[in-house]
């Protein structure tokens, strides 16, 4: 990416960061989000609004920051609401040379 696009995704990030805190009523989140394993062995990601916005945020903030395998781990202890499954999301960049 371009230095002009790190920065169009850093703000959106922020917007999006943002508007997600203005969806908790106080210290109270209606955030939703589990994971499991369906019974032909796909990966689910259940959530609701909230949920899938809180995910966004962290793709974004992973895009936008580009660190060679920064990752954010989710189980059972941290926000996810089930967990049959834990997941990472992790930043790596592609095996081939981005194009200028």
């Amino acid at each position: 990416m371009t230095p002009e696009q790190i920065t169009k995704l850093k703000a959106l990030s922020k917007s999006i960061t943002d508007f997600e805190k203005e969806l908790q009523s106080g210290e109270i989140s209606n955030l939703y989000a589990a994971t499991h394993e369906a019974a032909g062995g796909d990966f689910v990601i259940k959530a609701n609004s909230e949920g899938l916005i809180y995910f966004a945020t962290i793709l974004l903030s992973l895009a936008a920051d580009a660190n060679e395998n920064q990752h954010f781990h989710y189980d059972k202890t941290s926000v996810l609401s089930e967990c049959e499954k834990p997941i990472i999301f992790q930043f790596n960049k592609a095996p081939w040379p981005s194009p200028k």
